[in-house]
Order: structure tokens, then C-alpha cells, then sequence
């Protein structure tokens, strides 16, 4: 994500040592825009300050169907649409069942995961 021109680029990991590593990797990289949060994505408070999501497969069912629950809350309190681009699908039923999600199928990688494109007002 850092090849493309964003303002910041952060991420949330629930697990502190690999919050650890990737914050490491961004002091070695002397990248400047980025913050790595550590906190449980469905107690993440800050869904609301972001326009796009990218997500490669993060969570069981149970807590993509939470997290999503915090997006629309978070578009219901600041309108917009928030992009997500996720890869390797496995909970693209959860997205769509918010039932404020429109989605393209955008293609796969080069290991065969499919990539989705969500739309979510």
C-alpha cells in the first residue's frame, strides 16, 4: 500500500509481537505515514477515519461479521462510501450480508486467491 499515493497507511494487528515486527519494518523503511495499531478489530474505534480497507483473509467468520458490523456503524455516523479490497475471500458472505455492500470480483493472485472489491454506504 505504500506504493500508492495515501496520505497514511496503517494497519491493526491483535497480536503485539507482529504489531512489533511491522512497526520495526517501517522504522527500517523510514516510512513516515504509516501507524500500526494493536487492538482487537472489533473493539477498533477508529473505523470511522477510514475511506479504504484492505484485507487479505484476517479473521475467522464470527469477527469479519463484528468488524463489518463497526464499518456500517461508522458510515452511518460519517457518511461515504469505504472501499474495501479484499483478497483471499473467505468471509465474502459476511460482507455482503450487512446489506450495504456492492462488490466486483476483480480477479486473483498469482497464487490463485480471489480478489474482491467491496463498496460499502
Amino acid at each position: 500500500m505504500l506504493r500508492f499515493p495515501f496520505a497514511r497507511v496503517e494497519g491493526l494487528e491483535g497480536a503485539p509481537e507482529l504489531a512489533a515486527v511491522a512497526r520495526s519494518n517501517f522504522v527500517r523503511l523510514r516510512e513516515r505515514r504509516s501507524t500500526i495499531f494493536t487492538t482487537d478489530a472489533t473493539r477498533f474505534d477508529r473505523y470511522r477515519d477510514y475511506d479504504f480497507l484492505y484485507l487479505y483473509s484476517p479473521f475467522p467468520a464470527s469477527v469479519m461479521t463484528q468488524c463489518m458490523a463497526r464499518v456500517v456503524e461508522s458510515v452511518d455516523a460519517r457518511p461515504r462510501t469505504v472501499t474495501v479490497l479484499y483478497v483471499n475471500t473467505c468471509c465474502h458472505d459476511e460482507i455482503v450480508a450487512t446489506d450495504r455492500a456492492t462488490f466486483e470480483s476483480i480477479g486473483r493472485t498469482p497464487h490463485g486467491n480471489d480478489i474482491n472489491l467491496h463498496h460499502l454506504t
